[in-house]
């Protein structure tokens, strides 16, 4: 035991305040360096099969981290209406039009990456002629928090693609 109680306890004080100080700084640090992402839509495409049972869309986002931290986009979901019926849908790969295929795609700080998403769901509305625009709403799952944006999806036949 120390002959000086009192220092003690003032050395313990300054430590426990200095402490305090210290994490109530790191957490809103660590608060304001999320990633910030600003999402742009640059292409949103679809096509049906011939029997206008089954719908494909193709969805080119343009995504730019404007924070401090990088952040991972784990998935991407769509959701839309045709004759009253909601469809929620999940993509089916990242990659290009034609080929490759990304699980997840990775944006730095202040980088700007841009990815194609591939969504595609039969349809259990009875289509009488092919729509030629979709209200489409985007939800991005990315590491800190969902983001959501709308577009409208134009139609393209499939030789156009």
């Amino acid at each position: 035991m120390s002959e000086y109680p009192a220092i003690n306890l003032v050395l313990g004080l300054i430590g426990t305040v200095t402490g305090t100080i210290a994490l109530i700084i790191s957490y809103i640090v660590y608060r304001k360096d999320q990633p910030r992402l600003k999402v742009t839509i640059t292409k949103c495409i679809h096509n049906f099969n011939d029997a206008l049972t089954h719908i494909n869309l193709w969805v080119t986002f343009q995504i730019r981290n404007q924070g401090d931290r990088g952040t991972r986009i784990n998935d991407a979901g769509l959701s839309f209406s045709i004759n009253e019926q909601k469809y929620n849908l999940k993509k089916q790969n990242f990659g290009e039009f034609h080929g490759g295929s990304l699980t997840s795609v990775w944006i730095k700080a202040h980088d700007t990456e841009s990815f194609t998403a591939y969504f595609s769901e039969n349809l259990e509305s009875n289509l009488k002629k092919k729509l030629e625009s979709i209200d489409c709403t985007f939800t991005i799952y990315h590491t800190h928090e969902p983001l959501t944006i709308k577009t409208t999806s134009k139609f393209k036949e499939r030789s156009r693609l």
